[in-house]
């Protein structure tokens, strides 16, 4: 039985057959070369993974804050391109902004100092 090397040990070739000799280089780069294309599955992998949770993460921010503006009864003061409010409630009301009635039931964001 012929023994086996390990690709990055350093073995004088004369240790063995002319088989093993003249098979392990093209054995060796095949082999980097498997691995290579392996480390590219797995990296386009890991890319779809990541552009999936951060679609995911965007979509739950967008609905978080929508149903903050729905929940005070009004409307957001700007959406991006994506429909997400450009700002939270929370920090407009921390901001000074306020919410006021501006007919019977509607609700309306104001600016500090301005009035609805």
């Amino acid at each position: 039985m012929r023994a086996r090397r390990d690709l990055d040990d350093n073995l004088d070739d004369s240790l063995f057959d002319r088989d093993e000799v003249e098979h392990r280089p093209r054995r060796r780069t095949e082999e980097v070369e498997r691995l290579h294309a392996q480390a590219k599955e797995i990296d386009a992998r890991d890319a779809a993974f990541r552009a999936s949770a951060l679609a995911s993460v965007k979509d739950g921010r967008r609905r978080d804050l929508l149903a903050e503006y729905r929940a005070a009864g009004v409307e957001p003061q700007g959406l991006d391109g994506d429909g997400t409010p450009t700002v939270s409630l929370a920090l407009l009301l921390r901001l000074n902004w306020t919410i006021e009635e501006v007919n019977r039931g509607e609700w309306k964001l104001v600016a500090p100092g301005k009035t609805g």
